[in-house]
């Protein structure tokens, strides 16, 4: 492992070299001609492996391992480590899967997707549980980070009722006899889409295994008047991150230029 200064990241990365190398010094440069430069290694930095798991649009699962080192003692100079296999598993007991393999980027993301008709292995009360990976080398240590979750399916539809635009999202699981159980008091939200950033236009709970409101928003769309609308699950402590995505023709259309 090295320290390198990434130009086009414009951040310094914790890189790992084909071959197994030891830490390299690196200066940073000095804030003034005459302070003296500061120097870092790999023992100034603590190493952690984040992991957040998505479930996307098409039910596909989005799987992403953060791995950087913070400086013990200056929280905010973060160094992503590069070039990092980290391996993706579905765990259960003492059994485990390799779900794929995936290296980190000079942002420190090791990001892998699982196709929607994958079947996990669930431990005794349904849960899916999965692990991201970095087996270590001379250079750093052995890191791993679990996430376990139910699986929840969400749909969304969009409708005009009255001249009016209604939402509605619906939550549910599925038991192996492919029985659906409405989901109660689940935390959703919803959001449009924009090229920037996605706008919160409602939030609210799951009652039932739905929840329904009205737009009234006025929302921009692209040149046919397209509005990608999205129903969210996020971060809860029982189905982690779930999404859902329908496009309607609901927004005032963008001229395009001449």
């Amino acid at each position: 492992f090295l320290f390198c200064n990434n130009s086009t990241a414009q951040e310094d990365t914790l890189a790992v070299t084909a071959q197994e190398a030891t830490p390299v010094e690196q200066t940073k440069e000095a804030a003034t001609e005459d302070e003296k430069p500061k120097v870092t290694t790999a023992e100034d930095y603590r190493v952690s492996l984040d992991f957040v798991v998505t479930k996307q649009e098409d039910n596909s699962r989005l799987l992403v391992a953060t791995y950087e080192g913070k400086n013990k003692k200056d929280r905010k100079d973060i160094m992503p480590v590069y070039n990092a296999e980290i391996k993706f598993y579905n765990v259960s007991g003492d059994n485990e899967v390799l779900l794929g393999t995936a290296k980190t980027s000079k942002s420190g993301l090791a990001k892998l997707i699982v196709p929607a008709d994958r079947k996990y292995l669930t431990d005794s009360e349904g849960n899916i549980v999965l692990v991201a990976r970095f087996e270590g080398t001379d250079g750093l240590d052995a890191e791993e980070a679990e996430v376990t979750f139910k699986d929840l399916f969400l749909e969304l539809s969009l409708a005009v009722v009255d001249s009016v635009k209604m939402v509605t999202a619906k939550g549910y699981t599925v038991d192996s006899t492919g029985t659906k159980t409405p989901v109660e008091e689940v935390d959703i939200a919803f959001y449009i889409g924009s090229m920037l950033a996605n706008m919160k236009v409602e939030e609210g709970a799951l009652t039932a295994g739905e929840y329904e409101f009205e737009l009234t928003e006025m929302v921009p769309g692209d040149p046919e008047g397209n509005v990608d609308v999205y129903v969210m699950v996020e971060d809860n402590e029982v189905y982690g991150n779930v999404k859902q995505k329908k496009t309607m023709k609901w927004g005032t259309k963008l001229l395009e230029d001449p």
